[in-house]
């Protein structure tokens, strides 16, 4: 049997979706070609769940479904690095074929 301890420097929400999006979404990814991002349950999909992942610079595969609401993204972009910004920009425009 393995326990597992959350990190006495990290939150375990937080520390929960690092391991989503570093493992799991590339893995389904590669396998199904399917991104986690899109399995969030909220009423207004893409809209706070990919504000949390942005402002915690989690990196995340984007979907052609998450791109089409960049706009709508409630993102305060001057609180995240350039580089991130840049990427998932890129990520997003790749989503739509740009």
């Amino acid at each position: 049997m393995q326990h597992f301890a959350p990190s006495p420097n990290g939150e375990p929400g937080e520390e929960t979706l690092k391991f989503v999006f570093d493992v799991i979404d590339p893995f389904i990814y590669e396998c199904w070609d399917l991104y986690a991002v899109d399995y969030d349950e909220d009423h207004e999909p893409y809209v706070y769940f990919v504000t949390a992942l942005v402002h915690r610079e989690i990196m995340f595969n984007v979907s052609r479904e998450a791109a089409e609401t960049f706009e709508d993204w409630s993102v305060e972009w001057e609180r995240v690095s350039k580089a991130y910004r840049e990427e998932i920009e890129s990520r997003v425009n790749k989503a739509l074929g740009e």
